[in-house]
């Protein structure tokens, strides 16, 4: 009997880490994406710290309320052109998953996109772990929300 209950404390601890990853994929793919994203290679020109945000980054705000990637498609000079997508999040009235083309800019090193949309803005900060904290603050009743991104390949 022993073993029958250590074999299913496993398997139970098994499918529960099993969902656990399923659920985290699921959500990523509940994020739409335009089909025509092209991550563009910065110029050697832009400093090493901004070009470091080029690519796709996974996160969710409030640690499990909103998925959201960012990708940063084209760093320019003056601006940088990003993709901000987000899923649904019932518990914040958002009903209608949603990605829209962004331009961004530069702050003292953060990424700073304005979304208009929502009267809010979204500011991203590049840590030494590779990883980007991400605040998004509203200008109108001062929501605020907070989340950790890592990279997508």
């Amino acid at each position: 009997m022993k073993k029958l209950t250590g074999i299913t404390i496993v398997l139970g601890l098994g499918l529960v880490f099993t969902l656990g990853a399923f659920q985290a994929i699921a959500g990523q793919k509940d994020v739409p994406l335009p089909t025509d994203i092209k991550i563009v290679a910065p110029e050697p020109s832009i400093p090493q710290d901004q070009a470091a945000f080029s690519g796709k980054w996974y996160g969710v705000w409030n640690g499990n309320v909103l998925d959201h990637i960012l990708v940063v498609e084209e760093i320019r000079a003056n601006e940088v052109m990003v993709v901000y997508a987000y899923g649904t999040a019932p518990a914040w009235n958002i009903y209608q998953a949603q990605a829209v083309r962004l331009k961004g800019t530069f702050v003292k090193g953060d990424l700073v996109v304005e979304l208009p949309r929502s009267q809010a803005t979204a500011t991203y900060h590049l840590k030494k772990d590779g990883t980007i904290t991400a605040t998004r603050e509203t200008m109108r009743g001062g929501g605020y929300a907070q989340a950790t991104m890592k990279r997508m390949e």
